[in-house]
């Protein structure tokens, strides 16, 4: 039996068989919490069986350092590693406090970069996805979307409700049929190639803004940044950026006088209204499919019955076949572009001026960034955590309207197998995350540090701590390691229990250290 730490919480309602692993565990039990303990309470360890041998170089010979044999179940625990929070908690936790550090330390200085990167023009930039159809908001508190009449397929085409902030409904289309789901699938798919280029452009944009050729400027400043992509509720990506002007110059150093963040705002904007990536030309043109570019078709699929309360696309769907879609052509959506929503905010060189200015402080923006590194697509289901089949659309936990997006980027895949210039789509392997491909968290090389240089400095100085004799080998000794995989995840419910303990201890601790530091921060106050 093979269970996972995820779901026994309340093991302690199963204590007959929990005491029962606990006894089996005998003279081990130790040990197995200590290897519990050294993966931080993993939901979902790696379980590996091998060994260590020294080889003697100047005789050969080769003698057994350590094995897992004296190990419980022979194995030894390794950390999933799992950066999302939804299947892994202690994992995902990690790389947030990875993902801040890396992202602070551009901002603010630390790990290799100097303190003075604080003076260089940055800001905080959110690029948003433009309107694919009307979808329920809160409108600032408002009402959703006070207009009248009805669209073309006979409902309101507006909403009176005053939504709460909590209500399902938000980011749900007005109309599903009105709501272009081929353009949202694909602005996901193109959304990492816009910025691409939208990231040359604001270069190009800066050289117009400054009288001078693109060329001088690249020999001038350097765009540095870090982004993190988060799903809108109605399924859309948006970006956050902290963008930092250094000298084109190695190293951190401050760009020439002239270059201000005032400058790198309005290039931006420039850069953000005008930069386009072009859809690539839909296949099957006489297949008995839908055709080219220029006209509508639908897929060939067998049409589930219409729901009012589920929307077209209700379930449960035929397990054996995707839904009908009905793919129009839309001349004024054939390119992704950015929403008309851009925000921009300077980033002050200190915590003081930042409260001054009321805006986010350099480690309040980092905060922000590192929280959405570990928040992915499940925000919108509890089964987009993973890749999604056909199959499993009839069970697929999420709203109508994610699903629809699902089924939509699954139908599309064969029409759109490759973007403009060459590249693979791969709808179907992305379908799950809604047709995008990109990465969660990027940054430019000289940003900061990496998560290589961070995870090698926590190994160092976990070895530090607790040193592993098969890590001094002698003078002309070398190591050997073989591994294999033996299982995932915990054996015995009461090895599952025994991380849910772990995990609890550790957020107890982080609790009372949060409530120290507060109670430290108020006394510092009151001091001065």
């Amino acid at each position: 039996m093979r269970l996972v730490a995820r779901g026994h919480e309340g093991a302690a309602a199963a204590l007959p068989q929990v005491m029962a692993d606990f006894v089996a565990r005998g003279e081990l039990l130790g040990a197995m919490q200590a290897q519990v303990r050294r993966v931080g309470g993993c939901e979902q360890p790696i379980r590996m069986r091998g060994r260590v041998d020294l080889l003697d170089t100047v005789t050969g010979e080769v003698r057994e350092a350590w094995s897992s044999q004296g190990q419980p179940d022979g194995t030894v625990l390794v950390a999933c590693g799992n950066r999302r929070a939804s299947r892994c908690g202690p994992c995902s936790r990690l790389y947030q406090g990875d993902s801040y550090q890396l992202i602070v330390s551009g901002l603010s200085g630390g790990k290799g970069v100097p303190d003075s990167v604080t003076a260089h023009p940055a800001l905080f930039v959110t690029l948003t996805a433009p309107a694919f159809g009307a979808v329920h908001s809160t409108r600032l508190g408002g009402r959703c979307h006070p207009r009248d009449g009805v669209c073309d397929h006979g409902r309101a085409r507006g909403c009176f409700t005053v939504h709460d902030a909590q209500d399902p409904a938000l980011g749900q289309p007005v109309c599903a049929d009105c709501f272009d789901y081929e353009a949202a699938v694909l602005w996901n798919a193109h959304a990492a190639e816009l910025w691409r280029r939208t990231r040359i452009a604001i270069t190009r944009h800066l050289a117009r803004l400054r009288g001078v050729t693109e060329r001088q400027v690249k020999a001038q400043v350097r765009l540095s940044y870090v982004k993190v992509a988060e799903y809108q509720r109605r399924g859309l990506l948006h970006f956050h950026l902290a963008v930092r002007l250094d000298h084109a110059a190695p190293g951190h150093t401050q760009p020439p006088d002239g270059y201000t963040a005032d400058l790198l705002a309005a290039a931006i904007t420039a850069a953000v209204a005008s930069t386009e990536v072009p859809y690539p030309a839909a296949r099957g043109a006489g297949q008995g499919h839908a055709c080219e570019a220029g006209s509508a078709g639908t897929l060939d699929a067998p049409a589930p019955a219409h729901n009012e309360a589920t929307g077209p696309l209700g379930v449960p769907y035929p397990a054996q076949a995707l839904p009908a879609l009905d793919l129009h052509e839309r001349p004024a959506l054939r390119a992704a572009r950015w929403g008309e929503q851009l925000d921009l905010s300077p980033i002050p060189t200190s915590d003081t001026l930042a409260e001054a200015a009321g805006v986010l402080s350099r480690g309040q923006v980092a905060g922000y960034l590192a929280k959405y590194a570990t928040k992915h697509t499940e925000a919108l289901g509890a089964a987009l955590d993973r890749r999604v089949r056909a199959e499993d659309l009839p069970t697929l936990a999420a709203s109508s309207h994610v699903t629809r997006l699902v089924a939509t980027a699954l139908l599309l895949a064969s029409r759109y197998p490759r973007r403009t210039g060459g590249r693979p789509l791969n709808l179907d392997r992305w379908a799950h995350q809604l047709g995008y491909g990109g990465h969660w968290l990027t940054k430019s090389r000289r940003w900061s540090t990496t998560y290589t240089a961070l995870r090698t400095a926590r190994k160092e100085h976990q070895a530090a701590r607790n040193p592993d004799p098969t890590d001094q080998p002698g003078e002309h000794e070398q190591r050997q390691p073989s591994w294999q995989l033996a299982d995932l995840g915990y054996r015995l419910q009461g090895d599952a229990l025994l991380a849910q303990h772990v995990r609890n201890d550790n957020s107890f601790a982080r609790e009372e250290l949060r409530q120290l530091l507060h109670e430290e921060q108020i006394t510092t106050a009151l001091a001065a």
